[in-house]
């Protein structure tokens, strides 16, 4: 007994989607989940933090600046006086601040090779679904023609 036509097409469009297709599109579901989530925290949480560290350290800059240094007469030039607490700070500050730029690098970074790697297996997925469907194909014409054949024997 032969199958039906709509059977038939229920089989091949549930063929099409191999059970490695959906693997990939799970991956790819989460890779697109995580970079949102990492895309979401670099905005609103990471940024603001870099940015008010940078203001502060600007700010100890400034300070330090003006209680420890003492302008010469005539020159215009500045030169420091003695470290002060203040320049210190405003040190470990910078460092602090050089570090904080430092992982955000890192972050970014992070968050630009996930999305590569989403584009990888968005790309294997398009492979994927193209040899199955040039597969379903074949199959489908490889039918076609067999069925032509008998139906011309038969007459």
């Amino acid at each position: 007994m032969s199958p039906t036509p709509t059977s038939k097409l229920q089989s091949v469009q549930h063929g099409i989607v191999s059970v490695r297709s959906r693997r990939l599109r799970a991956i790819g579901t989460v890779l697109l989940a995580g970079i949102l989530l990492m895309s979401l925290y670099g905005v609103f949480g990471l940024m603001p933090t870099l940015r008010a560290s940078s203001k502060r350290v600007n700010e100890s800059r400034a300070i330090a600046a003006s209680q420890g240094t003492v302008v010469q007469s005539g020159t215009g030039v500045s030169t420091p006086t003695v470290v002060t607490p203040e320049m210190r700070q405003s040190r470990k500050l910078a460092r602090a601040l050089a570090a904080q730029v430092i992982f955000a690098w890192i972050y970014w970074t992070v968050c630009a090779l996930l999305l590569v790697g989403l584009l990888l297996i968005a790309w294997l997925d398009f492979r994927e679904l193209s040899r199955q469907y040039d597969n379903e194909r074949i199959a489908l014409f490889a039918e076609a023609s067999a069925q032509a054949a008998r139906h011309r024997s038969d007459d």
